[in-house]
């Protein structure tokens, strides 16, 4: 079953990265999974307030879908817009969530950004797959997806000048700053309001979230169950990963 699949190699990955230890993972990209295209504007030079406008893009809003050659399979939503994502295999170093995106911008997310990552993660996405949960309906499921890739890249990426989660939270505002979204559909409207004001609640959980950082692909972030939440489920705890790259 997919489920299963998903969750065998992601023991493995959580125990190596709270251990702190240096570790990579290759895989196969399989395509997007739920989601949308939207139109976002992303312009690194502006202010968290400026309204000033420039081009839209038709942004690939949607859960990305990996599987390694062991069998094991992920699902993951990118934390870096300026990349793409090659053919064929790739190998990512896997790091601390506040550590990604690496190098080129909008940079390390940091502990603040981070922080509402994380708590994203926790109320919204299912600790069984890594993607969203299912919301009964593919429309509703592809709708929750869309807002929440649209509002990962919003708290990577803005321009944010603040120095508490709460903070930030308040400078969200997807008609100024660094990114702009020309809201297309009520359903993905309804979750982005409803994601936005859990986060205005200044009640932020935490989650296993880890980085797959790669200098020819796309930064992403993966959640990633402690192994008893894995064992509750009845999942194995076994999985494979293997040392970093020298």
């Amino acid at each position: 079953m997919k489920n299963r699949a998903i969750a065998v190699a992601l023991p493995a990955l959580y125990c190596a990265v709270t251990a702190h230890a240096e570790l990579s993972v290759t895989v196969n990209y399989d395509g997007a999974g739920r989601g949308s295209y939207q139109s976002v504007q992303v312009k690194g030079s502006l202010n968290w307030d400026d309204a000033t406008q420039a081009n839209y893009y038709n942004l690939n809003s949607r859960e990305h879908l990996w599987s390694g050659n062991d069998g094991s399979a992920y699902i993951t939503y990118c934390v870096q817009i300026y990349a793409g994502i090659p053919e064929g295999e790739t190998t990512f170093d896997i790091v601390d969530i506040e550590e990604a995106p690496e190098n080129s911008w909008p940079g390390a997310m940091g502990p603040i950004r981070s922080t509402l990552l994380e708590s994203m993660f926790s109320a919204w996405v299912d600790p069984m797959t890594g993607g969203v949960y299912d919301q009964g309906s593919s429309s509703a499921s592809n709708d929750l997806a869309t807002a929440f890739q649209l509002l990962t890249w919003e708290v990577t990426h803005e321009s944010f000048e603040a120095s508490s989660a709460e903070e930030m939270v308040d400078q969200i505002d997807f008609d100024r700053g660094a990114i702009k979204w020309a809201s297309d559909g009520a359903g993905v409207q309804l979750y982005m309001t409803e994601m936005i004001d859990l986060l205005q609640t200044d009640v932020f959980e935490s989650a296993p979230i880890v980085g797959l950082v790669s200098d020819t692909a796309q930064d992403q972030a993966l959640y990633v169950p402690a192994p008893g939440v894995l064992a509750i489920l009845g999942m194995g705890l076994f999985g494979t990963a293997r040392r970093r790259r020298s």
